[in-house]
């Protein structure tokens, strides 16, 4: 929307003040209107009016893509959310915080694992998700055991799929067992309560 030239004015008679609306639909499809007014505040009222309309259409066409994006996603997926909440993970976790919940779910490197298993990690698995994930000097896409997070009560447990090396063959014949349907249930030394991996004993009785 811009002030008109003098041919436009010329094309609008007898009224001295015009502009011009461009619309463009593409880069071939371009329209233009040329709208005149008696005097410069009528001008200023319809420059005003157009800018609002053009306001109100382009939060109009958002709210419309921002309801199609959520219309493409499954209504079976988006109720897992509820079930996997990312939360950040903070290192310094204590063992009974009652300010968890069982949805939320930390990440952290494979790096810091052995570190957290000395300092309670299949305590932390009892009530919360954990998920483990490749540390970042891994350039060539190679992989972890993931037998070591299994272990520990770790919930998920990412690898590189497009490296198909031992610790994909051992993460294929996991879920294997159980039909590949996606999860397997502890095993139950992690469920029983008296068990405790390395220094989790001491941290739990203290």
């Amino acid at each position: 929307c811009e002030d008109s030239d003098h041919d436009d004015r010329s094309r609008c008679g007898s009224r001295p003040f015009a502009f011009r609306i461009t619309l463009a639909q593409s880069h071939w499809d371009m329209r233009e209107y040329v709208l005149a007014a008696d005097s410069r505040e009528e001008l200023d009222e319809w420059l005003c009016a157009c800018q609002q309309m053009a306001a109100n259409a382009s939060d109009k066409m958002r709210q419309l893509r921002s309801r199609e994006k959520q219309s493409r996603i499954a209504s079976e997926l988006s109720s897992l959310v509820i079930y996997c909440q990312a939360v950040p993970f903070n290192a310094d976790f204590e063992l009974q915080d009652s300010r968890t919940s069982f949805y939320e779910m930390c990440s952290f490197s494979e790096s810091k694992h052995d570190k957290l298993v000395e300092r309670g990690l299949q305590l932390f698995n009892k009530r919360q998700l954990s998920r483990v994930y490749p540390q970042a000097s891994r350039f060539t896409s190679t992989n972890f055991s993931p037998m070591p997070m299994w272990n520990s009560g770790c919930h998920m447990v990412a690898l590189n799929f497009q490296t198909g090396d031992k610790s994909m063959q051992l993460n294929a014949g996991r879920f294997m067992a159980n039909g590949c349907c996606g999860y397997v249930l502890k095993p139950r030394y992690l469920m029983d309560e008296t068990f405790a991996i390395g220094g989790a004993r001491e941290q739990q009785q203290q």
